[in-house]
């Protein structure tokens, strides 16, 4: 939940008006309007003014959302968990194909046979890497 949304169920749940409020926090009834809408977030020292009005702490109001990498992450991890046997295979295949490009490349002499072998090692690593993550849950 953004501060948008703490801010609009804190004034309903307190029965407040956004004029009231808005006076309370010193600022305009546009301003509050704003802030439940989401277009406008509330400077710190008006956290603050918010916090004092609604009797809570001022942190409560923190937008904490997960960068974009523990996101990926976590949902990786999710995806693993149900889908061990698929990842497995996908990792032990990845293996078999990059030998053969290698073997491939060997021959012919080739840098996209080279470049594919790399790609799927790569992809075997990764797919393993989750695997043995996950193995134990």
């Amino acid at each position: 939940m953004d501060s948008s949304e703490k801010i609009l169920r804190l004034r309903r749940k307190n029965k407040m008006t956004r004029e009231k409020l808005a006076m309370r926090v010193g600022v305009g009834k546009d301003v509050v309007e704003k802030w439940e809408n989401g277009t406008l977030k509330p400077s710190e020292v008006e956290k603050k003014r918010l916090a004092k009005v609604f009797n809570i702490e001022a942190g409560y109001f923190a937008d904490r959302r997960p960068s974009l990498i523990k996101v990926i992450t976590i949902r990786l991890d999710r995806l693993t968990k149900r889908h061990r046997l698929a990842v497995l295979t996908t990792a032990a295949v990845s293996l078999v194909i990059s030998f053969v490009f290698l073997m491939l490349a060997m021959d012919h002499l080739m840098l996209f046979f080279g470049t594919m072998a790399l790609i799927s090692v790569v992809i075997s690593c990764l797919a393993f890497i989750f695997y043995g993550r996950n193995k134990k849950n």
